[in-house]
Order: structure tokens, then sequence, then C-alpha cells
């Protein structure tokens, strides 16, 4: 990585670095309402991410998992590494708002009141994600 900076209109940036317009390289996917009677604190293998899953200051928390027992939209599965944003804390002080958290290896979910981030390789395929 270059130790050098150049200027560019959002500040400087190492030189080895490119802008890009957010909206090209990724994808925010909103939460889904999961009824509340399908979800469960008995553990099965539908893990059901919720803002308690992120860790004051950011970073994900294994500690606190609930579960869903009713049938699984397939386009809110997520999968190992994905990048996870909380856009909903009802705690007093608000600690994990916006904070993200990296899904760590082996734990296949799905998301309530998360966001996910989806990477996409080219401009093209962003906007065929959103035209659609």
């Amino acid at each position: 990585m270059s130790s050098n900076f150049k200027q560019t209109d959002i500040g400087l940036i190492p030189d080895d670095w490119e802008e890009k317009v957010l909206g090209d390289i990724v994808k925010i996917k909103h939460g889904f309402a999961f009824k509340g009677n399908h979800i469960s604190n008995e553990p099965n293998e539908n893990i059901l991410l919720t803002p308690g899953n992120f860790k004051i200051g950011g970073g994900f928390n294994d500690s606190k998992f609930r579960y869903y027992v009713g049938e699984l939209p397939s386009n809110y599965i997520l999968n190992e590494d994905d990048i996870i944003v909380t856009m909903t804390d009802l705690s007093k002080n608000g600690d994990t708002l916006g904070y993200s958290a990296k899904l760590p290896p082996a734990i296949f979910s799905i998301s309530k009141s998360l966001h996910l981030l989806e990477y996409f390789k080219t401009r093209e395929e962003a906007i065929n994600s959103f035209s659609s």
C-alpha cells in the first residue's frame, strides 16, 4: 500500500485508492418484519439476528441469539462474511445504532431490523439490481 496521498473531492486518500460512488459498489438491503409469534429462544438452525447481535462500538456479538421457526424468505438468508449494519436500536442510549459487523464463519442466519450490504463486481451489476 502506498504511503503517498492525493487530494480528491472527498479529501486526502492513498495514491493507490480510487474514489467510488457508494451506490456503484454496494446495495443496502433493508430488514424484514418477521412474525413475532415465530420468534423463539429455543435453539434451532435458523438464527435470527437482532440489534442485540452487535457489540457496543461495532463487531458481532454471538451471545444473544434468537431463533425463527416460521417459513424463511430465501432472499433474507445471510452468508459468512456478509456485512450487516444495525439501523434500529431501542436501548436507552442507542449504543449500537449505525454500527456494523461482519458475520463470522459458520454463522448462517436471517436478518431482522438489520441491513445487509451486498458487494457488486461491476457498476452494471449494481444498476441492474436496483432497477429490477
